[in-house]
């Protein structure tokens, strides 16, 4: 855990680049307005929080709603401030829109052990670390999920699939059941070219 924390306004050190400061500010009053008595805190991650910031990094925001989400909506309503946030900011924002509740159940390495207060109380000493096998999971399952959310690529499989014809003279998949070990089932195609 960084060091300086309390529950003043602290503002991040000058880095080199220009927007992370005003970008900081900007998001953190951003949702105070929005959000009157319902913001918590807010948390820098990456290289803001660890001083390694260059003209082309984005800024990495954690902001925290005090207790629970009232409901769905107001967790829908951040995130579209969030986004609208970025949109119109001028260096690339990257805020997590989280909440007391969910941290109660763990925290993640990188805002538990590295990140740096912005504004608010300071809470995470009082929250867990999140389980190992746990966040082992979570990590496994990024990738996929950054591939396919945030740079919008096509999901691998389209379900349902559309298999071969069944009127086919001779097979075209060949569906092989999980090996020892493993829990995935693996389809093949194979294809005769015809004149």
């Amino acid at each position: 855990m960084m060091s300086d924390r309390h529950s003043a306004f602290l503002s991040p050190h000058r880095e080199r680049g220009s927007g992370g400061e005003d970008s900081t500010r900007a998001v953190y009053n951003a949702f105070t307005r929005r959000f009157p008595g319902r913001v918590r805190t807010c948390y820098a991650e990456g290289s803001l929080a660890d001083g390694s910031r260059l003209a082309t990094s984005d800024v990495d925001l954690v902001i925290v709603f005090a207790d629970g989400f009232h409901d769905e909506e107001e967790h829908r309503q951040a995130e579209a401030l969030a986004q609208s946030l970025n949109r119109d900011a001028r260096v690339e924002l990257d805020v997590t829109i989280t909440d007391e509740t969910a941290l109660a159940h763990g925290v993640w390495p990188a805002l538990k052990l590295a990140s740096r207060l912005i504004a608010g109380v300071d809470m995470l000493p009082r929250f867990p670390l999140i389980a190992i096998d746990q966040w082992a999971r979570e990590r496994m399952h990024a990738a996929y999920w950054l591939t396919i959310k945030v740079h919008g690529r096509p999901e691998i499989v389209q379900l349902p699939l559309a298999y071969p014809d069944p009127t086919w003279d001779e097979p075209r998949h060949v569906c092989r059941e999980p090996t020892h070990g493993t829990t995935s089932t693996h389809i093949g195609i194979s294809a005769r070219i015809l004149p």
